[in-house]
């Protein structure tokens, strides 16, 4: 995506529609309402969405059907959910890579991780043809 497909949001205003954090001790934000993600890695996408919202319609259409197809089919959802947890987190493991910080137990966490995406595709390839 593109940086134009998206709304800047400065940071006062991210704070004060109290998006991602909360005001006071206790309140609820935006993210803590939705945040019903399987692993870290959702998480911090999520975050992303929520303080860089799409602009265009036919992108956030494109996106509620995914969430609608993924409400209707809870058992697919529950599969992908579960592999997702068993993944480990993909992302930050890939960015210890060019810094030359992870360790070997953490590339065999790499290499579990990536297998599981091909459960990922083949689950996701009904939806996508």
């Amino acid at each position: 995506m593109d940086r134009d497909d998206f709304l800047w949001m400065d940071r006062f205003t991210i704070r004060n529609l109290e998006l991602v954090t909360g005001n006071s001790e206790g309140n609820h934000t935006l993210l803590s309402v939705l945040d019903n993600t399987a692993s870290a890695m959702g998480a911090r996408l999520l975050k992303r969405w929520i303080i860089f919202p799409l602009k265009e319609i036919s992108k956030i259409e494109e996106r509620l059907e995914l969430v609608e197809y993924f409400i209707k089919e809870t058992e697919l959802k529950n599969k992908i959910a579960q592999s997702i947890k068993q993944c480990g987190d993909i992302e930050r493991l890939v960015s210890k890579i060019p810094l030359k910080k992870i360790n070997p137990r953490e590339v065999l966490h790499l290499a579990r991780g990536l297998k599981q995406i091909r459960h990922h595709k083949a689950a996701l390839s009904l939806f996508f043809q």
